[in-house]
Parts: structure tokens; C-alpha cells; sequence
């Protein structure tokens, strides 16, 4: 339930025509970010488009309940645009950046397709949750995709305090609000499931999300992932593995067509190690984010709480994340063939802009070029950027530095970066980048892989693992925060399992001001973790995770 509205978001498309009708979409949100936070009083929009049409000065009512679409906005000037939003009492805001184009060939569009509701492990019902996504949320793609067992011949949930039930109403259910709420131009459903594994028949059975096409399609499964996999070869079907409740090793054999994307964020985690494990295997996969939401809130469960970090009581996570999809319409059959061509990149929640590419490849596809290849980067952030990363393989193959506290300048919102590999390798590589914003945001584009016709042996290959990076740097506080957080973790019982503490700086994300502190692990090895101890609330509220850095650069098992 929201309390006091204390901040107003905009949401608008990513990618509009000139001239071209379109709505802006606002929410109050309250200290804790759920939206529909009540509020009253006068909201005005501003531009830098001189063109623009805006909606006029508008007075909120209880009767908005909090949020209100304002249709028939437009932009006239071809370029990158944010829309400004006055509200009364609340600090200003920006809206998501806005590509205003002639001809838009491809648009991009934002999903979630990972989450879960009271049918098993979690609340709310499916029809709630596309509710949410649609209404509250402001996505453009959604899909409910419940846990199912492995374990014929009923495939059965396992609903929390209940005994395991039938698959069967659930997947019924599904097809009936999946059919009810896709509208195409407006929102998208598919019709999903999570392969959630109770029979070890393979080794590397694990979660996985399977979707269809046809939103009244039976359901295939089996109790066997690899077997499941060539199954699905023979329908208009796709499947993503994800970090869950048990995640993949990859010694597995699933046909490409089947598996085209892998997820790297949700509410669990940011997991960049799972990808490259992927990519390192030699799989081609576009990189996605999800939330797994057990909440019902897809693409925007801000204050989830996970097990991941293995504490006795469990901690707040990360905010689950989301997919963008470029696609030249939004309707299914777009959306689909935009997954299969891996068209698609991943954000931790922010409609964070990025366009990747090298010749006349872009993510997600394959290039073969002669000579050095020369890539070109466009980033747009809903917050100042610090640093735009370029990954080859399993290297860190170059980093833009875009941070005042680097470069002495001021804040970068947009960026528009070449780099030319200087020593490419005579192979097939990935190359995919990593865009770091100053509010603890992420973006990973989906790879593209480069054959070069000449180049260095790829054993020469000097260049520092993908993961050594860390960030942000140190910053001098002046209120010392260590004796407050570890008195917490004392009272948690972690006190002796997190050790070599050290506050690296009090920083800004979306959800509010916390201090970052760097330690080790002593019941994993000693292996370097971080925490994020938020301030401001009346609870005391922690997120703890594996590595000095928070892109997901080890596992947190």
C-alpha cells in the first residue's frame, strides 16, 4: 500500500517518429517506490524540443488515483529528448531518453518475462500481474511464467503450504489472460512457463523459462532439460536459462534455435559471470533481464528480497531488471522474431538507450572483417554516465571514462563513442559492451561476433580479465557509518562471516541513498563481497553480494 507521494516518474516510448502522436505516462511513487501514491496538485511538462507538443498544466486529483495517462504529445526535431515534469511540491523529474526519428526502421521496446504469483510461490494472481505491468509499471511486453515441476504425468506446482497441484488449471489459466490481455500496438503477452526441476533425469537440469508463440498452445515439457529442448525444436517455442533457485553448469546440448537469449539480471542478482559462462562455451546467445518477481510487479519489483546471499534472514535484493526488444512494430510475431535474432539488450530496470555495432552487424548478430575492427557505441541514460566498457571474450578490452571524478568534466547523460580494436584476434570473438550509470544502473548490450581475416594469436591475449574491473572509487565521508552497520550485522548473526570491512562512500541510486562497504567472506572462501546499507528508512534495510563490483562479476553461491 503507498504512503506519501515523495517522487513523480514519466514514462515515455523510447523510440517515436516526428510528428508522431504518443503518451506520456506518469506515476506517483512513495518513499519505498511503490506507485499510485496518492497525491494532489498541479503537474506542468517541459521540453528542450522547440517543436514539442506537450500536454497542458494539469491538476491532480484523488481521483487519479495516482497516475495518469496524457495521450496526444508530440516532438517535432529530430534528435534525443527527456521531458521534464514539474510537480508541485516534489522535486523535478526527467523522463526516460526519447529518440525522435524521420523514419524509425526499429523501435525499442520494454518487457519483462519472468514472473511468478499465488498459483505457487509467490502472490497475486496471473491477471494481476499483467495488470501491473501494463498499469503501473509502463511495460510494452509481459509474460507469466509460473513454476511447473518436471515431475509427469501432472506436472504439478508446488504451492507453498498446499499440496502440489495439477499443472493443468494453471496452464488454462494462463492461455485465458494471455489471450485477454495481449492488444498489439498497446501490449504483448506470451504464454509461459518455468521448467522448475524436482527430477534430476539430466544433470544440468535447472531453471528455465519456456515460451510459446501461440498463446493457446498445449504444454511441452519433460522431465529431462535436454530432451525438452529438441522437443521444442518442433514447435514456435523459445527457452532462457537464468540464475533461480538452481541454475545451469552448461554441460548440456540444447539446439540454438531453441535457446537464443540467457538472462543476466533479475531480482536474484546481476550475473554477468552466468553469461560468459555461457559465452565462453562458445553458445550465441542476446542477453536479457528479468525480474522473477514474487511479488506482482513485473518490471518494477523495486525492494524484492532473495536468499542468494545466503543469510539466515533474508536480505533486499537488487531491483529486478528488464529487457529491451528492437522490433519494428510491437506485436507478437515483432517482438518474436526479435528474440530469435537476438535483438535484444538488458538493463537492471532503467530505459538506458544503447545502440552497438561493428560494420553492418549490430547485437546480437555476426560479422567477418578484414583489418582491425572499428565499433560504434550511442548510450542515452535516464543518469549521468561513468564508464562505457567494451568486453572481448572473457577481457576487459577497453573502458570510456566518463565520470567527473575521472575526467574532471561534467556529467555525460549522452554519449556517442568509436573504438578500433588496435590487436584483434585471427578468431571468432564476442565483443559486447557494458554501460555503468552513476545511479548504480547497468546495461549490457547482446554480443556480436567478430571473425577477423588477420590478427594475434588468441593465446597472446594480454588484456585483464572482463571481471577485474571494480567500481566506483573511494570517496571521503565525513560521517563515519561502520560502527552502525556492523552493530546490524551482529545483530543478524553475520558479524564473524564478514570481514576486512571498509565504507567505501555514501552514493545515490533510485531508491534511495546508501553506504557501499567492501569486505570478504569468511564462510565462502574469503571471497571478496560488498553491501549496500540504505539510509533514510525506518527499517534497516541491506543488500549484500558477491565481488567488489556489482555488475555480477562472480557468482554469489
Amino acid at each position: 500500500m503507498p504512503g506519501p507521494a515523495v517522487k513523480v516518474t514519466a514514462v515515455v516510448p523510447s523510440v517515436v517518429a516526428v510528428g508522431e502522436s504518443f503518451p506520456i505516462k506518469v506515476r506517483f511513487e512513495d518513499r519505498d517506490s511503490n506507485p499510485r501514491a496518492p497525491y494532489t496538485g498541479k503537474v506542468r511538462f517541459e521540453c528542450d524540443d522547440p517543436e514539442a507538443v506537450l500536454p497542458p498544466e494539469y491538476e491532480f486529483t484523488a481521483d487519479d488515483d495516482g497516475w495518469h495517462v496524457f495521450e496526444g504529445c508530440r516532438l517535432g526535431t529530430e534528435g534525443v529528448w527527456r521531458i521534464r515534469v514539474v510537480a508541485a511540491g516534489l522535486p523535478v523529474a526527467l523522463s526516460n531518453p526519447v529518440a525522435c526519428q524521420s523514419t524509425p526502421q526499429l523501435r525499442v521496446y520494454w518487457g519483462d518475462m519472468h514472473n511468478h504469483t499465488q498459483w505457487c510461490d509467490g502472490t497475486d494472481t496471473v491477471e494481476y500481474v499483467y495488470q501491473f505491468a501494463r498499469d503501473q509499471a509502463f511495460l510494452d511486453v509481459c509474460s507469466c511464467s509460473e513454476h511447473i515441476s518436471n515431475q509427469p504425468p501432472d506436472w504439478p506446482i508446488e504451492v507453498i503450504d498446499k499440496p502440489p497441484a495439477s499443472s493443468a488449471a494453471l496452464w488454462a489459466e494462463e492461455q485465458k489472460q494471455t489471450q485477454a490481455y495481449n492488444d498489439p500496438g498497446r501490449f504483448v503477452t506470451f504464454l509461459g512457463y518455468e521448467f522448475t526441476p524436482s527430477v534430476m533425469s539430466h544433470p544440468d537440469n535447472a531453471d528455465h523459462c519456456i515460451w510459446f508463440l501461440d498463446d493457446n498452445h498445449p504444454l511441452v515439457i519433460h522431465d529431462n532439460i535436454e530432451v525438452l529442448g529438441k522437443m521444442l525444436l518442433e514447435h514456435e517455442a523459445v527457452m532462457a536459462a537464468h540464475v533461480g533457485g538452481r541454475f545451469t553448469k552448461w554441460q548440456y546440448e540444447v539446439p540454438a534455435e531453441v535457446m537464443p537469449i540467457v538472462e543476466i539480471a533479475s531480482m536474484h542478482a546481476h550475473a554477468e559471470w552466468f553469461v560468459q559462462q555461457a559465452l565462453q562455451k562458445g553458445l550465441k546467445m542476446g542477453i536479457v533481464a528479468m525480474s522473477d518477481g514474487h511479488m506482482g510487479r513485473p518490471g518494477y519489483d523495486v525492494w524484492a528480497r532473495h536468499g542468494r546471499s545466503g543469510l539466515r534472514k533474508r536480505a533486499f535484493s537488487v531491483q529486478s531488471g528488464i529487457t529491451a526488444f528492437l522490433a519494428p512494430a510491437l506485436d507478437r510475431p515483432s517482438i518474436w522474431e526479435a528474440i530469435k535474432s537476438r535483438r535484444v539488450y538488458a538493463t537492471t530496470g532503467a530505459r538506458i538507450l544503447l545502440y552497438f555495432s561493428c560494420a553492418d552487424a549490430v547485437g546480437g548478430q555476426e560479422v567477418t572483417v578484414s583489418g582491425t575492427p572499428q565499433f560504434h557505441i550511442r548510450v542515452h541514460g535516464t543518469a549521468p554516465l561513468d564508464r562505457v566498457q567494451i568486453i572481448r571474450r572473457d577481457r576487459l578490452a577497453h573502458t570510456f571514462e566518463l565520470s567527473p571524478v575521472v575526467t574532471g568534466k561534467e556529467p555525460v547523460w549522452d554519449a556517442e563513442l568509436t573504438w578500433t580494436d588496435p590487436r584483434p584476434l585471427a578468431a571468432e570473438a564476442y565483443y559486447y559492451v557494458r554501460v555503468t550509470q552513476s545511479d548504480n544502473h547497468f546495461a549490457w548490450s547482446s554480443p556480436i561476433w567478430v571473425t577477423c581475416t588477420t590478427g594475434m594469436d588468441p593465446a597472446a591475449d594480454g588484456l585483464p580479465p572482463w571481471n577485474e574491473d571494480i567500481w566506483p572509487p573511494y570517496k571521503e565521508e565525513d560521517v563515519d557509518y561502520m560502527p552502525r552497520i556492523k552493530a546490524h550485522l551482529k545483530q543478524r548473526g553475520c558479524d564473524k562471516r564478514f570481514v576486512e570491512l571498509e565504507q567505501v562512500g555514501v552514493f545515490e541510486e533510485p531508491r534511495g541513498r546508501y553506504v557501499l562497504v567492501r569486505g570478504r567472506d569468511a564462510e565462502r572462501g574469503m571471497r571478496p563481497m560488498h553491501l549496500h546499507y540504505y539510509l533514510g528508512f525506518d527499517d534497516e534495510r541491506l543488500y549484500v553480494s558477491a565481488g567488489w563490483a556489482d555488475y555480477g562479476q562472480m557468482s554469489n553461491i
